[in-house]
């Protein structure tokens, strides 16, 4: 059999018809006749030029496969659905710390307020806290119950490395502001029965907390602030980063681990027939009565008083402790009727709501009653030389038959370097060295939620 000879353009290899003397494809001229063995030998080449031309198409099928891929991950097209690919990828946002979240609250509330320093590192170290679901969460020693708004007014920046307690406070105010993505902070105006305000912020929601009720709240005191009010005024507030609220007077107490007994204490009496009362308690019935002794509050008893002596407690005490309450003037100070009978109320249990305002008498000691604006009023010079400068340490306490705490007590004359710096609230725990004694005080209270009422007060004895 005659073997035909092909012929094969060699420059792109097409094989050319026995006629052609050029190739068709790329002009090349059609090479000439050879031998068996040479066209064996010419026969090995295309199949190498094809085998790379392969190749080659591979590489470029690979690339435009890719770059398809690569459009449907990360395309943004704004009819394309993000990709199950594209949510695996995406991170999940980073929760903010508290410090984060409080500082966020500052330079975006309508309460002016900062954070002080002791806060500050409190908010780092205790995290956690803000808030808890139970007090068990809250360790004792992190918890100062001594601390009252007069203290943090006076000056905040020493506070905020300690935790405040709020007992059976009004909730004048509530709402909740929306953070997105489902969570909230609550925002609650609260109000003491000094008439002291609170604001405190809350992260998450009270679905059990309205306005009017009343409740404990456990806080860390950010610093001191103010608000605008209805009247274009400023109303002074405690600002409080919200720990752990529960309704009114259902609070537990905070029991840190007692103190080594030291020639510095001075611990509650205990002798047959009389009570040992815990720390806690002992200091609140001091506090309680140092309200009678720092105002020169001489007789009460419940079945025999003057209406005329218990409405110069309630203006010397609003004096001393509850300013915002009274209104002063260059001639005449005054308070409103109503704020002076929730004193007198308060501590007494007594009310001067009198059938009609008109009945209200004129009362002695230069403080009188303007009907037509429902106030009472007293020269200024009055009270100007008001001082807290005694108070009262409980010596011994017994249960009476009709539930009344029968005490006996101490008042003392505080050092000019303690008044006002909140130590003498403490001096029931100090030796009688730094607080001279005036006079002994027999007393009768009774509890009331956490606070007390009097029922009978009388000087038994004078140094």
């Amino acid at each position: 059999m005659e073997q035909r000879i092909e012929k094969i353009c060699t420059k792109c290899g097409r094989i050319l018809q026995e006629d052609e003397n050029f190739c068709s494809n790329c002009g090349t001229p059609a090479p000439q006749p050879q031998s068996a063995q040479s066209n064996q030998n010419q026969n090995v080449q295309p199949p190498e030029q094809k085998k790379s031309g392969f190749k080659m198409l591979l590489i470029i099928l690979v690339v435009i496969l890719g770059g398809a891929m690569l459009c449907c991950l990360f395309g943004d097209s704004e009819d394309t659905e993000p990709t199950e690919q594209v949510q695996v990828e995406t991170e999940e946002p980073v929760e903010s710390s508290a410090l984060d979240l409080y500082e966020t609250l500052r330079e975006n509330s309508n309460i002016s307020f900062y954070i002080t320093k002791k806060a500050t590192t409190f908010l780092k170290d205790h995290d956690g806290l803000f808030p808890v679901q139970s007090q068990e969460e809250i360790p004792a020693d992190l918890v100062d119950t001594s601390i009252t708004y007069k203290h943090i007014i006076k000056n905040d920046s020493k506070y905020g490395d300690k935790l405040m307690v709020l007992s059976n406070v009004e909730v004048s105010q509530i709402f909740e502001q929306s953070m997105g993505d489902g969570k909230y902070i609550t925002q609650l105006n609260l109000t003491d029965e000094n008439f002291d305000r609170y604001w405190v912020f809350y992260d998450g929601t009270l679905d059990n907390v309205f306005e009017d009720d009343y409740i404990d709240v456990v806080g860390l005191p950010l610093s001191s602030g103010f608000y605008e009010n209805v009247m274009k005024g400023s109303t002074e507030v405690i600002v409080l980063a919200g720990a752990y609220v529960v309704p009114g007077n259902t609070l537990g107490s905070f029991t840190a681990p007692a103190p080594a007994a030291t020639a510095d204490t001075q611990p509650t009496v205990q002798r047959s027939g009389y009570l040992s009362l815990s720390e806690a308690e002992t200091k609140n019935i001091n506090l309680f009565l140092s309200n009678f002794s720092e105002t020169d509050f001489m007789y009460f008893d419940r079945n025999d008083y003057m209406r005329e002596d218990l409405i110069l407690f309630a203006v010397r005490h609003n004096v001393l402790n509850t300013s915002k309450v009274v209104g002063f003037s260059k001639k005449e100070d005054g308070i409103k009727a109503e704020d002076l009978h929730k004193t007198v109320q308060k501590f007494f249990g007594i009310s001067l709501d009198y059938p009609t305002l008109e009945n209200a008498p004129e009362t002695a000691y230069g403080i009188y009653y303007d009907n037509n604006q429902s106030m009472y009023y007293w020269d200024f010079t009055w009270t100007d030389n008001l001082q807290i400068d005694r108070v009262t340490n409980l010596e011994t306490v017994q249960m009476n038959d009709n539930g009344e705490y029968v005490i006996d007590a101490t008042i003392y004359s505080v050092p000019p370097e303690l008044v006002g710096d909140g130590a003498y609230v403490n001096v029931w725990y100090r030796n009688a060295y730094d607080a001279e004694p005036v006079a002994k005080v027999s007393a009768r209270i009774v509890p009331n939620g956490n606070f007390y009422v009097l029922r009978h007060y009388e000087i038994t004895e004078w140094y």
